[in-house]
């Protein structure tokens, strides 16, 4: 499943249901392993969600530590986390 075909199911505009949130959870970490870091901008710009949906994104991603934040504002981004790798996962 790649993010050209995948449809975003989430009907909410501030939040992703737990499976999208699997799914761009996997869009993100494939970027990267490619990347040293992505930003709100490329997490919308590589998938179909929305800026508030990426801040509810990166803000579950914080919490289940799957990504560290680094720096404020407009120059925000997030790298791999403490997690071992980052694993792929649904509910922690």
């Amino acid at each position: 499943m790649d993010n050209q075909t995948y449809q975003i199911r989430s009907t909410l505009r501030t939040k992703l249901a737990e499976e999208d949130l699997v799914h761009v959870q996997r869009i993100a970490l494939d970027f990267l392993k490619k990347h040293e870091w992505v930003t709100n901008r490329n997490l919308r710009e590589i998938t179909s969600v929305t800026y508030d949906q990426a801040i509810y994104f990166y803000g579950q991603m914080l919490k289940r530590r799957v990504l560290k934040k680094i720096g404020t504002g407009s120059v925000t981004r997030y790298v791999v986390g403490t997690k071992k790798r980052a694993k792929v996962t649904g509910v922690q």
